[in-house]
C-alpha cells in the first residue's frame, strides 16, 4: 500500500534524521459534463409556466451583499461610457463591441449578471490591450482608464464567492480553441437559434432563452477573430502584458458546452413535454451537435 510505505518511510527518515519529502497529491480529474452544465451561465431551466427560460445561475453566480454593491454596475458602466467616447475610429472593432456588450449586459442585468458572460468580454478586451499596437490609437490615458475598468470588474464579480470553483473546473477542462473556427458550428448555432425563435413562436420557449441562444451564436463568431492572449492589471491600474492560462475562447467554450448538455437534457425530458410528444426534440438534437462541436 502506497500509504504505507510512505508512512514507513516517514518513520525511518525521522530515525535517522532526515528531512522527508512531502507526500505528492494526485492531480485532480477533469470536471465531467455534468459538472461543468452545473456551472453554467446562464442557465437554462424550466419556469413556472412550464416554459424553457434561461437566467443567471442562482448558485454560482449569486453576488455577496454589501453596501456598496448597488453602486458598482454605475460606476462600471461610467467608466465604460468615457472609455468609448474616447476611443477612436482607429480602435480594435472586437475592443469596441466587447465594452457595448459587456455595458449592455449589465445595464440589463445589475447586480444578478451572469459572470461568465461578462468574464468573457472582460477577456476579449484583455486580449486587444495585450496586443501590439499596430494602428497607433493608444495614449497613457486610454491605458489608465481601461486599468480602472478592470480594476472595477476584478473587484464587481468577486463578489460572486463560488466562482473560484467555476473557475478551477474551468482551468483543470482541456479544450482545443480551434473549434470556433469550424464553419459547422456557426451554422448549428444558427439553426439553434431559429429553433428558439419557433418554441418562442409557439410559447414553449421565453424572450430570455432566446435572447441568450442569439448571445452565444453572436459570441461564437465574434470569437473567431479573437486573440489569445490576456493581461494581469497591478493595484495601481497600470496594465502588464503577463499572459494568463485562460482565454476568451476557452471560457466560452467550457461554459456552452455546459449550456448545451443543460438544453439537450432539459428538451429530451418528459417535464416539458406536456403538450405534444417531441415538442423539443429539434432543440435538443441542435444542442447535442452544438456540444460535440465544442469537443463536449
Amino acid at each position: 500500500d502506497n500509504g504505507l510505505d510512505y508512512i514507513d518511510a516517514m518513520i525511518k527518515g525521522l530515525m535517522a534524521g532526515e528531512d522527508v519529502p512531502a507526500k505528492e497529491e494526485p492531480e485532480p480529474p477533469p470536471p465531467t459534463r455534468e459538472e461543468l452544465a452545473e456551472t453554467a451561465s446562464p442557465m437554462p431551466f424550466i419556469n413556472a409556466e412550464g416554459k424553457l427560460d434561461a437566467g443567471p445561475n442562482v448558485a454560482f453566480d449569486r453576488l455577496t451583499p454589501s453596501r456598496d454593491l448597488p453602486l458598482l454596475p454605475d460606476r462600471l458602466i461610467s467608466v465604460i461610457d468615457s472609455i468609448l467616447d474616447a476611443l477612436p475610429d482607429n480602435a480594435p472593432r472586437m475592443l469596441r463591441s466587447s465594452f457595448k456588450r459587456y455595458r449592455e449586459h449589465l445595464a440589463e442585468k445589475r447586480t444578478a449578471p451572469d459572470i461568465p458572460v461578462l468574464r468573457i468580454h472582460a477577456d476579449v478586451i484583455a486580449a486587444d490591450m495585450a496586443g501590439k499596437d499596430t494602428g497607433g490609437w493608444r495614449d497613457p490615458g486610454h491605458d489608465q482608464a481601461i486599468g480602472s475598468f478592470f480594476e472595477l470588474h476584478k473587484h464587481f464579480i468577486a463578489r460572486a464567492e463560488k466562482d473560484v470553483i467555476r473557475e478551477d473546473r474551468l482551468e483543470r477542462t482541456d479544450v482545443n480553441e480551434a473549434v470556433l473556427d469550424n464553419p459547422k458550428l456557426q451554422q448549428a448555432y444558427r439553426e439553434f437559434v431559429a429553433e428558439a425563435e419557433r418554441l418562442y413562436e409557439e410559447h414553449r420557449a421565453t424572450e430570455a432563452f432566446v435572447a441568450t441562444a442569439k448571445e452565444q451564436a453572436e459570441t461564437a463568431s465574434d470569437l473567431r477573430n479573437s486573440p489569445a492572449v490576456e493581461l494581469r492589471v497591478s493595484a495601481d491600474d497600470r496594465i502588464s502584458p503577463e499572459p494568463q492560462p485562460l482565454t476568451a475562447r476557452k471560457r466560452f467554450i467550457v461554459n456552452g458546452r455546459g449550456f448545451a448538455t443543460t438544453v439537450a437534457v432539459l428538451g429530451g425530458s418528459v417535464t416539458i413535454i406536456k403538450d405534444g410528444a417531441g415538442a423539443y426534440a429539434e432543440l435538443a438534437r441542435l444542442a447535442d451537435v452544438v456540444l460535440k462541436l465544442l469537443g463536449g
